[in-house]
């Protein structure tokens, strides 16, 4: 066995407290909200056109990388629960695998994680 000394414990209470801020978040940042803020800008006519028409290029813009801080999130939940889970029956090299492909996941592909015994609980 390797040095490592993990506390399934711990990681449980982090990944918990993860999700829940993450769910948080979610509810936070909807399109409706973005509808909101955007018509809210759109209010001031004319005076805020550009205003507006800035904002709707930065939301645009940025959707993509909301999109990928989500899913590398959820990645990085899904890889170190698996992660702990392999470690915890004595599958040093699954475990290390698991670490190493959440950084695939920030694209949305969890396909390592279904090919390879996918724990969606964390």
């Amino acid at each position: 066995m390797s040095d490592w000394k993990i506390d399934p414990t711990g990681v449980q209470t982090v990944l918990t407290s993860v999700q829940t801020t993450q769910g948080e978040l979610a509810t936070v940042i909807t399109e409706a909200g973005m509808n909101g803020v955007m018509a809210g800008v759109a209010w001031g006519g004319g005076i805020t056109v550009g205003v507006s028409e800035a904002l709707a290029g930065l939301l645009t813009e940025q959707q993509s990388n909301v999109t990928a801080v989500g899913n590398t999130v959820n990645a990085s939940v899904t890889g170190v629960a698996n992660a702990v889970y392999a470690y915890n029956n004595g599958q040093e090299q699954m475990a290390l695998e698991f670490q190493g492909a959440i950084a695939d996941g920030s694209d949305g592909d969890f396909s390592f994680f279904e090919q390879h015994g996918y724990r969606g609980d964390a």
